[in-house]
């Protein structure tokens, strides 16, 4: 972030540094560079942005169950549960494409219940060992490049 910001690694300096910036040209410019960030919206930003219209017309929880027709077609295959599961998320499967603190808590308490989670992960985005080794721990990793279209093709 701070070779981003071109800045010394203080609130001060990361502050000075982004306030020279408009907030959604940041937030574009950071993305682009594979950074996490996201500009703080107000409830009406956020519901007239692309993201909030599309997400305005789901419902608050939406639930796709698998197509038998597509699972006869390829090669993924069911997993049986056992007569009495040992967890309650035993029959959840995660694909955790997050990246940022909560999100990925959120994937190891879903895997510390039951789910299987694979976390999603690309040698482009940066790493923190501390951090994974903290928040992934019950996950099953996979690597897959989304900029690729073979890394496309391997996950779809």
């Amino acid at each position: 972030l701070t070779d981003f910001l071109e800045c010394e690694c203080t609130v001060k300096a990361m502050s000075a540094a982004c306030a020279k910036w408009d907030a959604e040209a940041l937030e574009t410019a950071m993305q682009a560079k594979g950074l996490a960030a996201t500009m703080c919206r107000t409830p009406a930003e956020w519901r007239s942005s692309p993201q909030g219209r599309e997400v305005l017309g789901l419902p608050p929880v939406l639930v796709e169950p698998r197509s038998m027709s597509k699972l006869a077609d390829s090669t993924i295959s069911t997993r049986a549960l056992p007569s009495k599961a040992s967890r309650p998320l035993s029959d959840v499967f995660v694909l955790d494409f997050s990246h940022v603190i909560a999100s990925p808590v959120v994937g190891r308490t879903l895997a510390d219940h039951g789910a299987t989670v694979i976390k999603i992960i690309s040698h482009d985005r940066p790493r923190r060992e501390m951090f994974d080794v903290e928040t992934n721990h019950g996950k099953r990793m996979l690597v897959v490049e989304l900029d690729t279209a073979e890394g496309k093709e391997r996950l779809w």
